[in-house]
């Protein structure tokens, strides 16, 4: 086996920020991603958008895995054949449109995917799930799922479900975790398993069978120093170096 660390794709967000020479477009990710995968053996990469589908093929050939991350946008819900709700926040076209690319890659490859917060959200519009556009007018809920800082504290607890991989890797007990989203699943895709609930039931977690390794958490486990958070990203970087392993000509 290869003592290559494997490559682990992160995907970035994009803001415009005001200069002395005027606006200029930035892509940004916090850096507790990449010091995540970093700290897991992984290599992080991050690259700009793209749509183009030669540069994505061949992204995507090098990639071990990937990180769907979060940030400060929503879901478009013509992903899930709805109209726009009165609390939906800033859409970023180009990042979802990114980031559904590679995440059909990802699929097709059998790369392993973690996907958070966002990513989560997008992944289950993506296989035909629906969301909550905003919790707080749609739900009754009073859990704080947009809590106070900092991040690195946990507001609430998740019930991990038993006998899932999810619950293999974090261990079966309940777990607590951060929260910084007003938009949720609302309803699951069929071929996707629901691995951990809020107190409100919620989806926190979720996971495909049928994948080599996928999972979605709502929260930001990278954020959060406990060992049972850190070990998804150890889990997602020995899964990408099984891949790595099983290439043509590796070793």
């Amino acid at each position: 086996m290869t003592d290559r660390r494997p490559l682990i794709l992160l995907t970035p967000d994009e803001n415009e920020h005001d200069t002395r020479r005027g606006p200029v477009p930035h892509h940004h990710i916090e850096k507790s991603y990449g010091q995540a995968v970093l700290d897991a053996g992984g290599l992080p990469w991050v690259m700009p958008y793209t749509t183009d589908d030669a540069v994505l093929d061949e992204v995507m050939a090098r990639v071990d895995g990937v990180v769907l991350t979060g940030g400060a946008f929503d879901i478009d819900p013509g992903l899930f054949g709805e109209a726009p709700h009165e609390k939906l926040g800033t859409l970023k076209p180009r990042r979802t449109a990114f980031e559904s690319a590679v995440y059909r890659r990802a699929r097709a490859l059998d790369r392993p995917v973690l996907a958070v917060c966002g990513g989560m959200q997008l992944v289950c519009a993506l296989r035909g799930g629906t969301l909550w556009q905003d919790i707080w007018t749609q739900t009754d809920t009073t859990v704080p799922h947009e809590q106070d800082p900092p991040k690195a504290a946990a507001g609430h607890e998740v019930t991990v479900v038993a006998d899932t991989l999810f619950a293999s890797i974090v261990g079966p007990e309940t777990l607590g975790v951060n929260s910084t989203h007003h938009q949720a699943v609302r309803t699951l895709p069929d071929d996707l398993v629901c691995s951990a609930r809020a107190p409100d039931g919620i989806v926190e977690a979720f996971e495909d069978p049928a994948a080599g390794w996928m999972i979605g958490v709502q929260w930001h486990p990278e954020a959060m120093p406990a060992e049972r958070h850190q070990a998804l990203y150890r889990a997602l970087v020995d899964e990408a170096r099984r891949v790595m392993a099983r290439r043509p000509g590796a070793g």
